[in-house]
């Protein structure tokens, strides 16, 4: 999309949750929801452990899973499916789907999804067939959120703090798009480059006591810089520069905070002996960035991010330059996930319990 980033689930303390990352005391079993293709149609689906579990969509059109949460015994998934003529959004309760009202006419996504006692909140779209208006849905009620402009936007991820649901994404303005979040139904403009104004995007969101954690991506005229912002302070995250030439690209996909540190897990490009960057997922901790094998030689990124006492869990994908393989990095040892065919599949959410 433009990927969708799901950046899928966050869990601490007040069990805040936010697309793509999470943070738990114990873990146990790790989830892992996205999406894989077979015969060219993509499929919703989670693994639980290794094992795959396909969820539902209308049987004939493509589906996908973009956030997962877990509570006692049972998954949550949120994504959407297409019937042929549109894409619905929708969360899954185990493997029983439930649609989420957009306009009924065009496209919509549920992007991140959390659940707090039985209620069940999930951010994503909808499009009016003009523009795509930022949404949450308390069970299957829809807020729409209000944009910079007429030109609509996304919430890509949500989190729930202290009864008040917070949303991030973006908006489309006549300078490309400008990265926000919400708190409740009121946006808050993160900071883009003054000079430059170029595109920008809000992947993830965290709340941690009285502190709102957003991270995304700036560019300008040269690259797309990976950040964080703080209460609406925005800091660039490190990426590689080889010697004599500008900072690479990097993207943040999703945040979490756990024991005073700030995690962000995502992309940078990395440099190699010979050709362009390669883009590799990657984890930031604090100010340091780490990289997390693939395979060595093709790109790979990283949509989901979860942190279980002293270990941090990632999720995202690698490819061996001929598809895309989902995986999960526990600490730097990966885990590769099988789809059952030999076509792309990608990660886009964790959950550890």
């Amino acid at each position: 999309m433009k990927r969708l980033i799901p950046l899928a689930v966050a869990l601490l303390l007040t069990l805040p949750m936010a697309a793509g990352a999470a943070a738990a005391s114990a873990a146990h079993v790790v989830y892992a929801a996205g999406s894989y293709f077979n015969k060219g149609v993509s499929k919703a689906a989670y693994w639980k452990g290794v094992t795959l579990v396909d969820l539902p969509g209308d049987g004939t059109h493509a589906a996908g899973a973009q956030s997962i949460f877990v509570s006692g015994s049972t998954v949550y998934t949120a994504g959407y499916y297409s019937d042929g003529a549109k894409e619905i959004p929708c969360f899954w309760t185990g493997n029983k789907k439930t649609d989420l009202p957009g306009d009924g006419k065009h496209n919509g996504r549920a992007t991140s999804l959390q659940v707090v006692g039985t209620t069940i909140y999930t951010a994503g779209y909808y499009s009016d067939g003009t523009k795509e208006t930022p949404c949450f849905w308390t069970g299957t009620v829809r807020t729409d959120l209000p944009a910079a402009t007429a030109g609509g936007g996304e919430a890509l991820s949500i989190t729930v703090s202290a009864g008040t649901v917070y949303t991030a994404g973006y908006s489309e303005t006549s300078q490309g798009k400008s990265p926000c979040y919400w708190v409740g139904n009121k946006r808050t403009e993160l900071p883009r480059n003054a000079q430059v104004p170029g595109n920008g995007v809000a992947n993830g969101i965290f709340v941690a006591k009285t502190s709102v954690y957003a991270v995304g991506y700036v560019a300008d005229v040269d690259r797309d810089t990976p950040c964080l912002w703080t209460n609406g302070k925005r800091a660039d995250l490190p990426v590689d520069k080889p010697s004599g030439l500008e900072s690479l690209n990097g993207y943040a996909n999703a945040v979490v905070v756990a024991g005073g540190v700030v995690y962000a897990a995502g992309q940078a490009q990395k440099p190699v002996a010979q050709g362009d960057p390669v883009y590799s997922a990657c984890l930031w901790g604090g100010a340091k960035k780490t990289d997390l094998p693939g395979d060595g030689k093709h790109k790979a990124n990283a949509y989901a991010l979860f942190v279980s006492g002293a270990t941090v869990y990632v999720a995202g994908f690698y490819s061996n330059g001929t598809r895309e393989i989902p995986c999960y990095w526990a600490g730097a040892k990966r885990t590769d996930l099988k789809s059952g065919t030999d076509d792309d599949a990608e990660v886009y959410a964790l959950f550890v319990s």
